[in-house]
């Protein structure tokens, strides 16, 4: 999706893996010149031509392969890595090709907010919430008694997920939650594809201080950062929701945003590649970063880069002042553009946080 009226003297500048303490180098070949690569990626992106972007990128590969070797582990990582930056480019242009103006929606106040800001929280009328916890107690209730334990990729610590078909009810009360203040036809209209967007998942959290998925990213790495969990979500045609079911302090792991961040240009190459890394290479043991080292910078970036940011550095302390928390006095559901706002949840310094998470699609 493309937004009008991007800033691009933001500050933000999305990190470069070779610039992490202890992750090593830049493995790129000297002797190829990727700017004539880089001229038909920036083409290919203009014209949304997914079939030169692949060629253009096989080429580029091809170029680095002959001359350093991936060795048992690192095949499976490329490929994986090769497949995702792929269906990244391809989700984008698709975004892009299904982009309309929603002038068919009126304007609200809401979809104003989102325009500025990316998100926007408000407080849930009538008993919904209520309706929902005793709906989901019986689950909620199982979560917590989750022991502490190291979740797998693209998991959190404890989560249940529900699909439309078997929890009818569930999606019937989240729907009406949305649609309160016009959230939902704001969402539409923001989102700028000619299909309407509706709720599609539905996932209950409980989170804690002892969550380990915040880590995943980088995890054999002993750096963190105070930005840790601070991301942009690798996919587009895609709107979120949060909605607390508990409630939710300072300290307790309040879902966050940098608002204001949705508008914040990135180049759009970079930002392709860079969605591909995310999902597919978390750079979590030598293998992974050496696979990702071998390609130019503007090819080693990722969109969940809290981790990546230094304490102490301009960049960090930028960020920090922007994060904007969202506690249960202000808001109990965030509608929020997950694909350019930058946002992060559920660290918890004490207590726990239950949740729903809400995709629209």
């Amino acid at each position: 999706m493309l937004l009008p009226n991007l800033i691009k003297d933001h500050g933000l500048i999305l990190p470069d893996v070779c610039d992490f303490p202890d992750a090593g180098g830049s493995l790129f070949p000297e002797q190829i010149d990727f700017e004539p690569f880089q001229e038909k990626f920036n083409q290919s992106v203009s014209t949304l031509n997914l079939a030169s972007f692949e060629k253009t990128y096989k080429q580029l590969y091809s170029s680095i392969f002959k001359q350093i070797k991936l060795d048992g582990k690192e095949k499976p990582i490329f490929n994986e890595m090769s497949k995702r930056i792929k269906l990244a480019a391809d989700s984008y242009f698709t975004s892009c090709r299904e982009q309309v103006e929603r002038n068919d929606i009126p304007s609200n106040e809401v979809y104003e907010h989102l325009e500025e800001y990316g998100c926007y929280g408000y407080k849930v009328e009538n008993n919904l919430i209520e309706q929902v916890n005793q709906l989901l107690r019986k689950d909620i209730e199982a979560l917590q008694r989750i022991p502490d334990n190291r979740p797998g990729v693209h998991s959190y610590d404890r989560s249940k997920r529900y699909k439309k078909p078997e929890h009818p009810q569930l999606y019937k009360l989240v729907t009406a939650i949305l649609k309160q203040n016009g959230a939902l036809a704001a969402l539409r209209k923001y989102n700028r594809n000619k299909k309407n967007i509706e709720v599609t998942g539905i996932a209950v959290h409980v989170s804690r201080p002892s969550d380990t998925h915040h880590f995943t990213t980088l995890e054999d790495m002993s750096t963190s950062s105070k930005l840790i969990s601070c991301h942009m979500d690798p996919k587009y045609n895609l709107m979120k929701s949060i909605i607390y079911l508990d409630d939710v302090s300072l300290h307790n792991g309040p879902f966050t945003t940098i608002p204001g961040s949705n508008l914040w240009y990135q180049d759009r190459f970079e930002r392709i590649v860079a969605n591909g890394n995310s999902t597919s290479n978390y750079l979590n043991s030598p293998s992974h970063r050496r696979v990702l080292r071998l390609f130019p910078k503007i090819m080693r970036k990722n969109v969940i880069f809290g981790r990546y940011i230094l304490d102490g550095t301009p960049m960090s302390d930028m960020l920090l002042s922007k994060l904007h928390p969202f506690t249960s006095d202000q808001a109990d559901c965030i509608i929020f553009d997950p694909a350019h706002t930058i946002h992060r949840g559920g660290l918890c310094e004490s207590g726990e946080r239950i949740n729903l998470q809400i995709l629209m699609r």
